[in-house]
């Protein structure tokens, strides 16, 4: 019986769920790991607040400056200690005096997440007796990857001046942390 050659054998949908679903927990555990002592701080300081009587606008202050602290950390902020600065004083101004340092950080996570996709959706060409034969790229797709360089250039920049603009949205809501604040930040944001 004559096979076609561009017949690709069966699929098993759910061993490709569960490899899916092993990648997604490995990530999320790399996350909490990798944001261990942030996640203790937070929790130390939560705990503070708690046990001594305060009031709603210390409480929305933890909140906001653990906010901070993971857009901050995703940026390439790492604590008080290293940095010389604590996180109650950061602003927007910390992401345009780093602004080199954090772009370099979002291109490379681009350039692996996008170049980890190229390189698993390879073409081949299995021939009757099973073979497979790699398609090399053509100049279109060659094209196609600088348009894919272009998009992580620019999804890196817009990325940073959307924390940059949230940043300074935040740091609105934190001098005057009433829901109103949030929300008009929260409008402007979207609009």
């Amino acid at each position: 019986m004559p096979t076609d050659s561009l017949e690709l054998p069966p699929y098993d949908l759910v061993r490709g769920m569960e490899f899916v679903a092993l990648w997604v927990m490995v990530i999320f555990a790399a996350v909490i790991v990798f944001s261990f002592n942030a996640q203790v701080r937070l929790m130390n300081t939560y705990d503070a607040v708690n046990s001594t009587p305060s009031s709603k606008p210390m409480r929305i202050q933890v909140i906001i400056n653990y906010i901070k602290r993971v857009k901050f950390w995703v940026m390439g902020y790492r604590d008080e200690d290293r940095e010389k600065q604590p996180i109650s004083e950061l602003d927007a101004n910390w992401i345009l005096t780093n602004f080199r340092k954090i772009f370099f950080r979002f291109c490379i996570f681009y350039f692996v997440y996008i170049w980890g996709l190229v390189l698993t959706t390879k073409a081949v060409r299995i021939d009757a007796s099973g073979i497979v034969h790699v398609i090399f790229y053509t100049p279109k797709q060659i094209f196609g990857f600088a348009m894919i360089g272009i998009y992580i250039l620019s999804n890196s920049l817009c990325d940073i001046l959307s924390i940059y603009f949230a940043t300074k949205a935040l740091g609105k809501v934190q001098k005057d942390p009433r829901l109103k604040t949030a929300l008009i930040c929260v409008l402007k944001a979207l609009a």
